[in-house]
């Protein structure tokens, strides 16, 4: 589903979207669920030796998922040309999300992580982004919480038009916000977010590749911004 493979997109009509449901089903049958209860076993065996969290990382991302089915430009046109193929894609991705958080909650895993990468400001309006996302978003991290476990949401640049956003989404915790982007306000990010773990640290774009000094400069901004509660350094 990479963008940079497919030679045409994968999904361009309602009739795209019924081939990719049946070739990509939701199969939840008995070996399904026993196999994957296995492996939330296993992983549950090894952090209880270390003392660490666990964590599923959902298989659908939303219209991160549908930019690498259709290319950015086709996506960001559909989504006013064809607004009904989009939400039903994303009804779709949701169906799948909500059965693997309920799976996961089952087997006692701590932590469920939303990948939302690209639901930003980079492509959408705050508003396209509440209509299409508001309620499935709140409805996956309600289940999370209902399952006893934490929910954590990525997401990495064009955040700023959207902190109000992703304020009311009733996500635990914050993930990858890119703080050496252009126009990124850390006081700004840490003032609309205050409720919410942030997960975030020196930029893998700017400044990891640019050496230690750069590297110790942005960890020392972060604590300085931040603090040392209600962050993980990422």
């Amino acid at each position: 589903f990479n963008i940079g493979h497919f030679v045409e997109p994968w999904l361009k009509t309602e009739v795209d979207l019924a081939c990719l449901k049946y070739v990509r089903q939701l199969a939840l049958n008995r070996d399904t669920v026993h196999r994957a209860r296995e492996e939330i076993s296993r992983a549950k065996t090894l952090a209880g030796r270390w003392h660490l969290a666990t964590s599923v990382h959902l298989y659908t991302s939303g219209l991160s998922g549908m930019m690498h089915l259709c290319g950015p430009e086709r996506l960001c046109l559909m989504v006013v040309e064809n607004p009904g193929l989009v939400q039903a894609y994303l009804e779709y991705d949701h169906g799948i999300n909500m059965a693997t958080i309920e799976l996961a909650g089952e087997g006692g895993i701590d932590i469920v992580e939303r990948n939302g990468f690209y639901e930003t400001a980079d492509f959408y309006s705050p508003r396209m982004l509440d209509a299409f996302l508001g309620r499935l978003l709140k409805e996956e991290a309600e289940a999370a919480h209902a399952g006893r476990m934490l929910a954590k949401y990525t997401v990495h640049t064009g955040v700023m038009p959207i902190l109000d956003h992703l304020a009311a989404l009733p996500f635990d915790a914050i993930f990858g916000i890119d703080i050496a982007f252009r126009n990124v306000s850390l006081e700004e990010v840490v003032r609309k977010l205050s409720g919410k773990c942030l997960w975030m640290g020196p930029s893998s774009t700017f400044h990891l590749w640019k050496g230690p000094d750069a590297t110790r400069q942005a960890v020392r901004r972060v604590f300085e911004v931040v603090g040392k509660r209600g962050l993980v350094l990422s």
